[in-house]
């Protein structure tokens, strides 16, 4: 589990610097780590860090369909991530505790999800927003 934590603070680090290919080899060897120990709350966390790491991608690319296909990836990571986080607010008993986690943990998961819904045009996932 150590492990796994260095791989993905080592991601973080390297997305932090543009250091695009670095930060997903260390998310990705992050999320194999995880999954094999079926930590799947922290493969949730990786994945919303590899959606936000799609992004950035996206942005890195002048080529229009490989830019299309890291948002869409990004997008489907970002709503798995973002559901899990969501689902997992009701661990906590008092209502205080559980808007914190969502202020915290949820929240910028949900604003990923949308951001990148409405980057590829998905009208579905735009109109959850309102409802939100």
């Amino acid at each position: 589990r150590d492990q796994a934590g260095c791989h993905r603070n080592l991601g973080n680090v390297y997305e932090g610097r543009g250091l695009l290919a670095g930060a997903e080899a260390s998310f990705l060897r992050a999320l194999g780590l995880f999954e094999s120990l079926g930590l799947i709350h922290e493969v949730r966390g990786v994945e919303f860090n590899v959606a936000f790491l799609r992004e950035a991608q996206a942005a890195a690319t002048s080529d229009a369909a490989q830019s299309a296909g890291l948002l869409w990836d990004g997008l489907r990571l970002a709503v798995g991530s973002m559901l899990d986080a969501d689902a997992r607010r009701f661990q906590f008993r008092t209502e205080g505790d559980r808007l914190a986690w969502a202020e915290h943990v949820a929240a910028p998961r949900i604003r990923l999800a949308f951001r990148l819904a409405a980057r590829v045009k998905d009208a579905d996932l735009e109109r959850v927003k309102w409802c939100v």
